[in-house]
């Protein structure tokens, strides 16, 4: 069956008998579909804003024309199309450098539309995308910009209510504007209706707060777009779309902004995206006062890090490096001999007995260390050789005598039963770690097992120091055994029957654990704050679809929510009716608004809207 409508007009449509020319569709809204068109007369491009309502509205596949969907739709049609051309006619009266343009009012296709300044460039939500998220600084200039823009037009008694990083451009020089003012409306006292249809239109998960959500236009102030702007700026700092007010007045918690993120920045955007009103800034003059700039740090160029990383690598240390290490780190073209202990400087420190480091390894020198090497000096070849012949005589004298005196202070005792004094030290040391071994074994093994300590240490070779010790342990046990043979075993029986009362109760403690265990309600509650804290949607929607198969209840409103925003329609639907029948519909409220605004529901074989 051929399809009776299309969304769009397609490329080449002329407008205004040939005055605009359709040169690609750029996207579509709650409100109309935007195009880029060429304006022959003015050799110039403009972007052309068109009414339709996809929901209300159908186009004639041929002729192009534009026609209510049904007789019932046909006042609501009426009105807002009327509502579309009057905040056409507001804008074109307005002038700011960070709020586009409208240059042409005109009705033709049975709808209207208008014409405004074409910007090149890309959107902050592209950016993101194929840059990843914004240094700091940069986004800070951009949102400072679109603070004036949002003070000139909240002077005007107008709020935005559609800011998000898809409707935030960057032209070419770098200027933040602001666009699609379709879902813009006056701070005034608007009818029920009105209202409600409003309310369908212009709610964006993640970047619409709750006043905004919940589409009662009477609750709007200036700090319902300030929510949608500090959630934009979030967007651009972690590239990451917010969690949903929804879901955050639910329990859902806020990933954290990067660490690199400054402590005045976390502030402002924390701040403006408080969930109740009373809290956030009240004017955008007040949130962009809170954009504190952050110091630029450039990173040195290719030379100037080759530079530095040469330094360092050729920097010597005199404290950790010796003289014939530093001279190989530094690929001396000069042979390097073997290391000797006698080129080594006692303590590291340059004396006049040693040759000590030349004066191309001094720290003084940044530059090249072995500019002074290159031209060796014909006198000072001969000093290191006579220098290491005068240590070598200074150190064989100086060990001849140290043998002279050990000969002396130990000859006369050799004549004397020899290796008494040794046995001595040997014995003495055998009594301390005696004495200490049976120290420790009172100390920490049972009284039983000391009497085995003792008996392995009695056979010992029997030292005099180690027979007066040893004894003396056993004697103040001894007077112990002696005296009361029956008590000490009745001493120590009640000992160990306090410890099968004090294990009986620790047997059933893991009894008692099993009994109070996870119950598997919580350990799928577990599964979901899991799930909700994965950074990555697709990721995240993986978890929470996974989960929501099991049954559980709680996950089928995220799993709606996070599928809405990767544009899943099918599982969006399935798990928002599946919240709503276990007793969870005002948190997928917003998801069935947000297809419902897609037109999904318009196919009958998706079913009727559930809500």
């Amino acid at each position: 069956m051929a399809e009776l409508y299309v969304k769009h007009l397609p490329d080449g449509t002329k407008l205004q008998g040939g005055k605009y020319e359709i040169v690609r569709f750029i996207n579509s809204g709650g409100f109309g579909c935007t195009y880029e068109a060429r304006f022959p007369m003015m050799r110039t491009r403009v972007a052309i804003k068109e009414f339709f309502m996809g929901k209300y509205c159908v186009r004639d596949q041929r002729t192009g024309k534009v026609a209510p969907s049904t007789e019932e739709s046909r006042s609501i049609v009426d009105r807002c199309r009327q509502k579309f051309v009057d905040e056409a006619s507001t804008l074109y009266g307005m002038s700011h450098r960070s709020i586009v343009r409208v240059s042409d009012i005109f009705e033709e296709n049975g709808t209207a539309y208008f014409a405004m300044d074409f910007i090149s460039g890309r959107t902050l939500a592209e950016i993101v995308r194929d840059e990843g998220p914004m240094p700091e600084q940069k986004a800070i200039d951009c949102m400072r910009q679109i603070c004036e823009a949002l003070q000139y037009l909240h002077s005007r008694h107008r709020l935005h209510l559609d800011i998000k990083p898809d409707n935030i451009m960057i032209d070419d020089t770098g200027k933040a504007v602001l666009i699609d003012f379709g879902a813009s409306k006056y701070l005034d006292n608007a009818s029920s209706e009105e209202r409600q249809v409003t309310s369908n239109v212009v709610q964006t998960p993640g970047y619409s707060p709750n006043e905004q959500l919940t589409g009662d236009t009477s609750r709007f102030t200036n700090a319902t777009d300030l929510y949608a702007l500090g959630a934009s700026f979030y967007y651009v700092l972690t590239g990451v779309t917010p969690v949903s007010a929804t879901l955050r007045t639910a329990g859902e918690d806020l990933e954290p902004l990067p660490e690199s993120v400054s402590e005045p920045t976390r502030q402002a955007v924390y701040k403006a995206m408080s969930l109740m009103k009373a809290d956030r800034p009240q004017t955008a003059a007040e949130f962009s006062a809170m954009l504190k700039d952050v110091p630029r740090v450039e990173a040195p160029s290719g030379k100037e890090a080759a530079r530095a990383e040469q330094s360092q690598a050729f920097e010597p240390d005199s404290k950790t490096m010796p003289v014939y290490a530093k001279q190989a780190a530094g690929k001396s073209p000069f042979e390097v001999k073997s290391p000797s202990v006698f080129d080594i400087p006692k303590g590291g420190k340059k004396s006049a007995a040693s040759p000590g480091p030349s004066p191309a390894f001094e720290p003084d020198k940044p530059t090249n260390p072995f500019a002074r090497v290159a031209k060796p000096k014909p006198k000072p070849a001969p000093k290191p050789g006579i220098d290491r012949k005068i240590i070598i005589g200074v150190a064989a004298a100086i060990g001849a005598l140290l043998i002279v005196l050990g000969f002396i202070f130990l000859g006369g005792e050799g004549v004397k039963p020899g290796p008494h004094p040794d046995t001595l030290r040997v014995e003495q040391e055998a009594a301390i770690v005696e004495e200490a071994v049976d120290s420790a074994s009172v100390a920490v093994e049972p009284e039983g097992k000391v009497e085995n300590a003792e008996t392995e240490v009695k056979p010992e070779p029997a030292n005099k120091p180690a027979q007066e010790m040893v004894p003396q342990k056993p004697a103040k046990q001894e007077p112990a055994k002696s005296d009361k043979p029956a008590s000490k075993p009745q001493e120590t029986k009640p000992t160990p029957q306090p410890k099968p009362d004090v294990k009986k109760p620790e047997e059933k403690k893991p009894e008692v654990a099993e009994q109070q265990g996870p119950t598997p309600d919580q350990l799928m509650a577990e599964e979901l704050r899991t799930a909700m804290r994965i950074a990555d949607l697709k990721s995240r929607q993986k978890a929470l679809l996974a989960l929501a198969a099991k049954g559980y209840a709680p996950a089928y409103a995220p799993a709606a929510s996070v599928s809405v925003l990767l544009h899943d329609d099918a599982n969006a639907d399935k798990y928002a009716r599946l919240a709503i029948q276990s007793g969870h519909a005002s948190e997928v409220q917003a998801v069935v608004k947000a297809l419902d605004r897609q037109g999904y529901y318009d196919d009958p074989s998706h079913g009727k809207k559930p809500m």
